[in-house]
């Protein structure tokens, strides 16, 4: 009889335990699946405010064709600004970014990637102001013809100033080099853009 009484005393001990273990780690899977359910809420949020910055930077700018949106200037001002960048010519800097980008469509987000990159020398630091009669002598004779579009006036300006001529995957549309046979560019355009070279 004692045999049987402590068998079913050691029986219900061993169910207790087996309970308790249970109910410990139902605990910890509700822990973890609420742990769970809060990272992947955290992650649709993250996600959604990704998708939220991107229909921001969906806006398309102007075309080859158009000027500079005021709002978009007053945005990369602000954005220089606030990275206590010197001012730059920001319409030059636009001509810049829609010939590089070949007049594809131009996200807010590029733009003013492309106008906080502008510098103004390899510093971006201003440039140190000459005396008068240099800078008139220079913007006399070194001064760019008014020939030809925007387009090829950026062309010229940018194969001057870099020696780089089309971007990769251009090449044909763009045709040769100021500094080859048969370049398209108006030939006030090629002669400046040698002569700024040397």
């Amino acid at each position: 009889m004692l045999d049987h009484t402590q068998t079913i005393a050691a029986l219900t001990l061993a169910i207790e335990t087996l309970r308790e273990q249970l109910i410990r780690e139902r605990d910890r899977a509700d822990r973890a699946e609420r742990l769970l359910a809060e990272r992947s809420n955290s992650l649709s949020l993250y996600k959604e405010s990704e998708r939220e910055e991107e229909r921001e930077c969906v806006q398309v700018a102007a075309r080859a064709s158009e000027d500079l949106p005021e709002l978009w200037r007053e945005a990369a001002l602000t954005e220089r600004r606030r990275a206590d960048l010197p001012d730059v010519d920001l319409e030059s800097e636009w001509r810049k970014l829609i010939l590089y980008d070949d007049g594809k469509q131009i996200r807010l987000c590029r733009w003013l990637k492309w106008a906080r990159g502008a510098r103004l020398d390899h510093t971006n630091q201003p440039r140190i102001e000459q005396p008068a009669e240099l800078t008139v002598a220079a913007e006399t004779s070194a001064a760019m013809p008014r020939v030809g579009s925007d387009a090829e006036q950026a062309k010229a300006y940018s194969w001057a100033k870099t020696g780089k001529w089309a971007p990769r995957g251009m090449e044909a549309s763009w045709g040769p080099a100021p500094d080859q046979p048969g370049c398209q560019l108006p030939s006030a355009l090629v002669a400046w853009a040698k002569g700024a070279r040397t």
